[in-house]
């Protein structure tokens, strides 16, 4: 069910735009699976207050591996073996969390406002995310 290559505008156009729906299933099962790591996280009484930090972490590494298979079955439609792309994946989505993190911190040093700092941030990471994945899947 991959979006169709080929190179020109219209497939680039689809392929985005399927990322983006990938991206959009992938964060609800993100934030899905979050939700159910909550309660745990609390009860166990091992994170203190950084409970909703450690349920976020452990939901985010996690849902890098369908996020994965997502992007490759809805996007890129790659054959290729599963384990090179998920650790290129996580390479990507770690550098990328560091980079708008960065970003994010100096737009609100600039003065940005949060709102803007944020969208600045997601948007500026979601095309280097795609950019970069396209290559490797």
């Amino acid at each position: 069910a991959a979006a169709s290559g080929g190179g020109d505008d219209g497939a680039s156009a689809a392929k985005f735009f399927w990322f983006q729906v990938s991206g959009g299933i992938g964060t609800a099962l993100f934030m899905g699976m979050y939700q159910l790591l909550l309660p745990v996280m609390k009860r166990m009484q091992v994170f203190g207050t950084y409970f909703n930090t450690a349920a976020y972490f452990v939901a985010y590494v996690v849902s890098i591996v369908w996020q994965t298979a997502l992007h490759r079955w809805l996007v890129f439609g790659s054959d290729s073996p599963f384990l090179p792309a998920l650790l290129a994946a996580y390479v990507t989505y770690s550098l990328s969390i560091g980079l708008s993190t960065a970003l994010n911190a100096g737009l609100t040093k600039l003065g940005t406002g949060e709102s803007i700092a944020y969208w600045t941030a997601l948007l500026a990471t979601g095309f280097l995310n795609y950019f970069t994945l396209e290559s490797v899947m």
